[in-house]
């Protein structure tokens, strides 16, 4: 090249190289030599290259005409046009001088800068390896200024990391199986990955005593970590590796903190089914074929979304259902136990009751084609999966059903709980589960039926299982149900020792450790009406007040039922109600009948029969408490509560059988009558007769339901079903 055409190739390059400094920002700097001389000045050394002449806000850097500094909104159209200008120059200059020239590695440094600032924004594989190549060679030959070593190293930091890892977690299927097979190449040790990682390890070490001590510790940990991770899973050390993801869940926020605590804990799980069985728990990620591998993490992501509802967006979920039910000949059982479980899991999130049907279906293959553990498995899931069909369809034949497998589980004569099968990841929290299952249907049974003895003897079964369940991931349930026992034993008995000794359990159980993320919602909730019924006898209005914004918080996020937020609404109502029986402020009773409202919009054709009469129902009485004739509240009350009825109605013909239908009409009746005084105080005759009428035609309907399910189904257009 002409000495002319280079020179002014040269001047070109360097004002373009000073424009770059306009959208690299580095961030701030502990250390001296990257700061400049204490006179402000800068280093005026020409084998440094521009950057190194003039700092980037200095009138005397000439740039381009009317070069600015970028706001974080600029346009990215810009940015790419600078990236394209300034990538030329850089091809033009490599030509025509050596690969050690410090213009030339300037250039190249703030290309780099340029385009990790793009990766950044928008991750992609062409900018990271174009990234890659020209901050490499800028670094090289070791004649960078202070300041671009430092921001050179700074850049290549994100660059070192994949598209997946800096665009973080957007909730698809796809991004997780992609974190889930960049970890597996992680353990097999991928030589490429494992040459990015170390040269990041060396680039953190490098620019971390530079950096602020906030910034530089969780780097240095980060650097720390990637060397510790890569050793631990190639020699299935799962211990060291759920202490990693522990450490890193409290580093993180929000929803990432949630997911690192469930790998956390699904390592450990491992650890110890590892430890039981001489350390051969799973096949080493290596030895997995790639269909295999895809089967395993659609796995990973089926537990993770049951653990922390919301992982994976809803529109992909019925992907997931199909990815979790593949699998390959010879293995039918297994396959159906997959799939029933995804089923299961889709169905309880969603409220479809085709899919608990199809789960059902499925794992009554599942056991007949198994055998040995899946089979074991199968006899552990199904009373979990007809609780599920009972709480979202309100059949009280699921109840029954289950309640009857529940007690061959756990009755004198079962042994399977002896089995070679009960040990090994998930065994024992499928037993603690189940256990608290049957315990927990005859609580309820117990307050129905008045029996203070039967309370009495489920509470020492309890404080057995606590002992049992003492520092385990389950033990907050068991204090759960003490508090409910204990809760029905004061309802029953009026005792303040009782409900004492319940908002005390309540409470240790919403704030155990352990609890995971999809229960806590259920746990802040369920305190804050136990706490309110504690404060009419012994009054805490702080404590109170406290325990309702807890409940409330639990509305945030993704609810893992389809009733969950109603279910948390209602219990807010429970504690403010309570609050405004001790002291009447209206206030109070207008936030119930707020919350209440808003319940009630949260209805849909999926929610059970069962929450959304007791929603309607409560609303009913709450517009009568208020009774505000200038908002109508009479009539507001007297048409909810014959929408409640209408709902019992559907709820009595969901039944099959004349006594489960009498069981679910009982309140009907009742509420009629209620209803029918409302109406009767006020002078509404024909609406008290009405209410009366359907009171009594709730359990007219029951009697005859035995009898006339399939004719009334027939009547409805349901003839196959009938």
């Amino acid at each position: 090249m002409h000495g002319t055409d280079l020179a002014a190739l040269r001047d070109r390059a360097e004002r373009a190289a000073t424009d770059a400094l306009a959208w690299i920002v580095p961030p701030p700097s502990n250390d001296p030599a990257a700061k400049g001389p204490p006179d402000g000045t800068e280093s005026r050394s020409s084998s440094h290259g521009p950057g190194a002449e003039r700092a980037p806000d200095d009138p005397a850097a000439k740039g381009s005409p009317g070069a600015t500094r970028p706001s974080d909104g600029a346009d990215p159209a810009a940015l790419d046009r600078f990236i394209t200008e300034l990538a030329e120059l850089e091809t033009a200059l490599a030509a025509a001088v050596p690969d050690e020239d410090a213009l030339l590695c300037t250039v190249r440094a703030r290309l780099g800068g340029l385009y990790a600032d793009r990766y950044r924004r928008h991750p992609t594989d062409d900018d990271r390896s174009r990234g890659l190549r020209v901050l490499r060679a800028a670094r090289a030959p070791g004649v960078l200024d202070p300041r671009d070593k430092r921001v050179s190293a700074l850049h290549l930091v994100p660059l070192l990391l994949t598209p997946s890892m800096v665009a973080g977690w957007d909730g698809t299927l796809s991004r997780l199986l992609e974190s889930f097979a960049l970890g597996r190449q992680v353990v097999v040790g991928d030589s490429e990955l494992s040459a990015d990682l170390t040269e990041l390890r060396g680039l953190v070490a490098e620019v971390a005593p530079t950096l602020p001590e906030a910034v530089a510790e969780p780097l240095m940990w980060a650097a720390e970590a990637l060397e510790r991770v890569p050793a631990a899973a190639r020699s299935g050390d799962f211990e060291q590796m759920a202490d990693l993801a522990a450490q890193l869940a409290q580093r993180m926020p929000g929803h990432g903190s949630e997911l690192v605590r469930a790998l956390s804990g699904m390592a450990a799980e491992f650890a110890t089914a590892g430890a039981a069985g001489g350390g051969d728990a799973t096949d080493p990620l290596e030895e997995l074929t790639e269909e295999e591998a895809a089967l395993t993490f659609a796995q990973a992501a089926l537990m993770l979304e049951i653990e922390v509802p919301g992982t994976i967006r809803a529109e992909d979920l019925t992907t997931l259902v199909d990815e979790v039910s593949k699998g390959p000949a010879g293995e039918e059982a297994e396959t159906a136990m997959r799939a029933a479980m995804s089923r299961m899991a889709h169905g309880v999130r969603t409220g479809d009751a085709d899919r608990l049907a199809e789960a059902a279906e499925l794992i009554g293959a599942a056991a007949g084609k198994g055998s040995g553990r899946v089979g074991w498995m199968a006899g552990l899931i199904s009373p979990g999966l007809l609780a599920a069909a009972n709480t979202l369809g309100g059949n009280l034949t699921d109840r029954d059903q289950a309640r009857a497998r529940l007690d061959a589980l756990f009755g004198p004569a079962s042994a399977v709980f002896d089995s070679a099968h009960a040990t090994g990841p998930g065994a024992a929290g499928l037993r603690i589960c189940n256990r608290c299952m049957h315990l927990q249907l005859p609580i309820t049974e117990a307050l129905a039926e008045e029996d203070t003895d039967k309370l009495e003897d489920l509470l020492d079964e309890l404080l057995d299982l606590l002992e049992e369940t003492e520092d385990g991931e389950w033990q907050f349930l068991v204090l759960f149900l003490l508090g409910q026992a204990q809760l029905s034993l004061a309802t029953l008995d009026g005792g303040v020792t009782a409900l004492r000794t319940a908002v005390a359990y309540l409470e240790e159980a919403a704030g155990h450790p352990k609890v995971p993320t999809f229960a806590r919602p259920l746990m802040d909730a369920c305190w804050a009406p136990a706490l309110a019924l504690s404060s009419l006898i012994e009054p805490d209005p702080g404590r109170v007040s406290e325990a309702v914004t807890r409940a409330r918080g639990a509305l945030d996020g993704p609810a893992s039922t389809p009733d969950q937020h109603v279910r948390v609404r209602q219990a807010v109502v429970y504690a403010l109600l309570a609050i405004h029986r001790s002291t009447d402020d209206p206030s109070v009773l207008e936030e119930a009948v707020g919350e209440l409202e808003r319940a009630r919009r949260d209805l849909t054709e999926r929610t059970s029969p069962d929450i959304r009469q007791k929603v309607l129902w409560e609303l009913a009485e709450a517009y009568r408490l208020r009774g505000d004739r200038g908002r109508d509240d009479i009539d507001a009350a007297l048409s909810t509560a014959q929408e409640s009825l209408r709902v019992l109605a559907e709820d009595v013909l969901l039944q099959l059988g004349a006594e489960h239908g009498l069981e679910v009409a009982r309140a009907g009746a009742s509420r009629g009558l209620l209803a029918a005084h409302w109406a009767a105080v006020d002078g509404r005759i024909e609406e008290a007769v009405e209410s009366l009428e359907n009171g009594r035609g709730l359990v007219l309907r029951a009697a005859a339901a035995a009898a006339g399910v399939p004719e009334q189904l027939a009547a409805r257009g349901e003839a196959e079903l009938a």
